[in-house]
């Protein structure tokens, strides 16, 4: 009798443990995954046509800071010239994430895998969380 209760005790310690550990693993692989659904949303109609204004709606309170009207203009006019409108996104995918140096904040990095008229292109997106929603952080393309 005595060993079955020490067993049980075992059980429920180990238990315990693994649950401790793995509680900030599931969250943030819950992150993660919110961070590709947002970028599954919002991704095609901002580079559908490049339309500045999409974009900004979805800039964070940083980029909105950074990037006046004019200039997120001149961006997305220079990503049109480059690649064209959208012909299909082929995958969309988690890459990594990191800290912001003092803002006590992290980032998560998406790649979208993309075909458009010109080419195909990897178009990189960093996501942070401002009042429990997903923000564009930064946005870029490399051919690939």
């Amino acid at each position: 009798m005595k060993r079955l209760i020490l067993l049980v005790a075992i059980c429920f310690t180990v238990l315990g443990v693994m649950l401790f550990v793995a509680g900030p693993f599931s969250k943030e692989a819950r992150l993660r995954s919110s961070a590709v659904q947002y970028a599954t949303e919002v991704l095609p109609p901002i580079i559908q046509d490049w339309d500045p204004a999409v974009l900004r709606s979805h800039f964070s309170r940083r980029c909105l800071e950074s990037y006046s009207e004019d200039k997120s203009k001149t961006i997305s006019d220079y990503n049109r010239q480059q690649v064209g409108d959208l012909v299909r996104i082929d995958k969309i995918g988690f890459v990594g994430n990191g800290g912001l140096k003092g803002s006590g904040s992290r980032w998560y990095m998406v790649r979208a895998d993309c075909t458009f008229q010109l080419g195909r292109e990897k178009v990189w997106l960093w996501l942070v969380r401002e009042d429990n929603d997903w923000r564009i952080d930064g946005l870029t393309t490399s051919k690939g």
